[in-house]
């Protein structure tokens, strides 16, 4: 895809002359030679995520680039300083496949669609759940908060094929290898089962070390772990952001949900969630070697109630923010044991919403499958970080039986939402479309809560309309949805015995 238009300018990243020098020397660049960059990502309005070699950075362009672009960035000096200059590649296109080796367990992980299925509206869907997520921020009745995500400022990390295969192999390793791809996907749910927890501790014990919270603060961090927290963080969402169609939709394909799947059709990896994850725990295990720790981990403080793994066909379950576990005195062994331990949870909890995804085998090849996919997207409010778990679901509405080449079955889709923070509590969501028109669920499960949001259904029905929909049909209830995998069988219709 070519960017010819864009005006080469200087590339205008969120850091310091110091750590501009950092990159390009990572980079081994010198004044006047260039580099090739290609567009991972608008993370939000005038800020690009490119992809350089084997790291990322976050720059300010004029205008928005459209991802898989390729550019050039030419180093050039300014007196003393030295500045990247951004111009367009002509004819440029996205870097051809990286041909990262997959394990068989990512082979399984492959059949995964590579984002939000191109079936479903996504851009009029994430409309309606914007809406729904701007009222919950709305109600939140918090501060204003900003705009931008935070993190990532720059990362020069290794993100090479290593780190990739190690990322893909970790369940299998040590074993010989399964049979099958499935049955590589059996196992390596068994072992992220026992290990899987919310991202929600995580986030919460990276934000306490890179705020100093923590003894073992920003400054006292080697620096290939700071710059791993950096992006971790980075791959959080503003409430607001969540509410645009764009936003939603960026997150989502950057959850790490679809990266094997990303990977089967040839396509370089961009960054996402699970790649950076895979970063930190390198980062992590080396800064363990310096410090003398040898073997595995110990397990980090588990509560007793931790966050249930996430099973196929069950209802979304979003995590309120939780607080860091990381003690004001915690040594650097202390902090570097608990944070690889919370990366690795949280590595295996991706695994589990991947499988989750993964259709039944008697259904691959069926045009008429049904199709789930589960994402978790991480949520910041003020200084904290909820989980918004997603599902998309194209569903078979039995009245279509009937349906010829001729009269196509409608498309249906539902996409369910589940988030949890403070005032509101629990709030769940299921948006119905179904050949233009939208039916819209919402449930609260603290008390008063449903009565608040009943109050503001005029504002949220304006919001919705104003997504060119149909709004069939608008309830909110108190308490939770019923579990689908609860309800009773249908009943079948009777039959007749012709043979007696």
């Amino acid at each position: 895809m070519s960017v010819e238009g864009i005006t080469p300018v200087a590339a205008t990243p969120a850091i310091d002359s110091a750590q501009i020098r950092a990159l390009i020397d990572a980079l081994g660049l010198k004044p006047g030679q260039s580099v090739e960059a290609r567009v991972a990502a608008m993370i939000s309005d005038g800020i690009a995520r490119l992809v350089i070699g084997d790291g990322t950075l976050d720059v300010r362009t004029p205008q928005a680039l459209p991802v898989g672009a390729t550019l050039t960035m030419t180093v050039e000096r300014q007196g003393q300083a030295l500045r990247l200059l951004l111009a367009a590649v002509p004819g440029g296109t996205a870097p051809p496949a990286s041909g990262l080796p997959a394990a068989p367990a990512a082979a399984a992980l492959a059949g995964l669609p590579a984002g939000i299925p191109a079936a479903l509206p996504g851009q009029a869907a994430a409309n309606v759940v914007g809406a729904l997520i701007d009222l919950v921020a709305r109600e939140s009745g918090g501060a204003r908060f900003a705009g931008l995500v935070d993190g990532a400022r720059a990362t020069v990390a290794a993100r090479g094929s290593s780190d990739m295969s190690r990322a893909l192999e970790a369940a299998s390793a040590g074993h010989a290898q399964p049979a099958t791809p499935r049955e590589a996907l059996v196992e390596a749910v068994r072992a992220a089962a026992a290990r899987q927890d919310s991202l929600s501790p995580l986030f919460a014990d990276i934000a306490a070390v890179a705020e100093g919270r923590a003894s073992a603060g920003a400054t006292t961090l080697p620096e290939p772990v700071a710059r791993a927290l950096a992006q971790v963080l980075g791959f959080r969402l503003a409430a607001e952001a969540a509410a645009t169609p764009a936003g939603l939709a960026r997150a989502v394909a950057a959850s790490g949900t679809f990266l094997e799947a990303t990977l089967a059709t040839g396509a370089a990896p961009a960054a996402d969630l699970k790649v950076a994850l895979t970063v930190l725990r390198g980062a992590l295990g080396a800064w363990m070697h310096d410090l003398g720790l040898t073997g595995q981990p110990q397990a980090a403080p588990r509560n007793p109630d931790h966050e249930r793994p996430p099973l196929r066909g069950a209802l979304p379950h979003g995590q309120p923010p939780a607080a860091a576990s990381l003690a004001a005195g915690a040594t650097p062994a202390e902090t570097a044991s608990l944070l690889i331990e919370r990366t690795e949870a949280a590595l295996a909890r991706i695994t589990l919403l991947q499988a989750a995804s993964v259709p039944d085998a008697r259904e691959i090849g069926r045009p008429d499958a049904p199709v789930l996919t589960s994402v978790e997207v991480p949520i910041r409010i003020g200084n904290e970080t909820a989980m918004m778990q997603l599902q998309i679901v194209r569903e078979r509405d039995p009245e279509d039986d009937a349906a010829t080449p001729a009269t196509p079955r409608p498309t249906d889709w539902t996409m369910r939402f589940s988030m949890e923070a403070e005032p509101l509590g629990p709030i769940h969501a299921a948006v119905r479309w179904r050949d233009g028109h939208v039916r819209v669920q919402l449930w609260a499960e603290r008390d008063g809560i449903a009565a608040r949001l009943d109050q503001a259904r005029s504002r949220l029905s304006d919001a919705l309309e104003a997504s060119a929909f149909t709004i069939d049909q608008l309830t909110i209830v108190a308490g939770r949805p019923a579990d689908p995998r609860a309800a009773p069988p249908p009943a079948r219709p009777p039959r007749l015995d012709r043979l007696t």
